[in-house]
C-alpha cells in the first residue's frame, strides 16, 4: 500500500466514523 492509500482509507474510516457517532447520538436524544 503507498502512503496516499492509506491517507484516503484513514479519511474515508474517520468519515464514517463521524457520521455513524452523530447519526447514533442524533437518534438516540
Amino acid at each position: 500500500m503507498r502512503a496516499s492509500d492509506i491517507v484516503a482509507v484513514l479519511s474515508l474510516s474517520r468519515l464514517f466514523a463521524s457520521t455513524f457517532i452523530t447519526f447514533t447520538f442524533g437518534s438516540s436524544t
